[in-house]
């Protein structure tokens, strides 16, 4: 069962860390992601994920306490495609899920947009 809250118990920064030179973005160039998730509720959450929407789970499931945040756990380094030349944007969407201690499902959604 999923849990549908006006503010979500679970929080994701996309940090994203731009490495190649000159400046911008060009085909087969490096994009280092970031995946920040923090536990604002008052309970300990299992089985958090971060998933990519096109990619699919980065990393492992971790346990995170009330009032953490992990800022190491799920990271991504994005190599530039022909795609994302064509389209001349370059868009990371990525969701966190979470179990509740009652088992219930809470999520949050992120989206990096980088114009090129």
């Amino acid at each position: 069962m999923t849990l549908n809250l006006l503010k979500s118990p679970i929080q994701l920064i996309v940090v994203a860390i731009f490495s190649d030179k000159p400046i911008g973005l060009n085909l087969g160039d490096h994009v280092q992601y970031q995946f920040w998730v923090e536990n604002v509720s008052d309970f300990t959450m299992s089985e958090v994920l971060v998933s990519d929407e096109t990619l699919g789970p980065i990393g492992m499931p971790i346990v995170l306490a009330s009032g953490v945040k992990d800022v190491s756990s799920f990271n991504l380094v994005y190599t530039i495609t022909e795609d994302d030349v064509s389209n001349g944007v370059l868009r990371k969407v990525v969701y966190v899920h979470g179990k509740t201690p009652t088992g219930y499902i809470v999520e949050n959604k992120s989206e990096c947009i980088y114009q090129m």
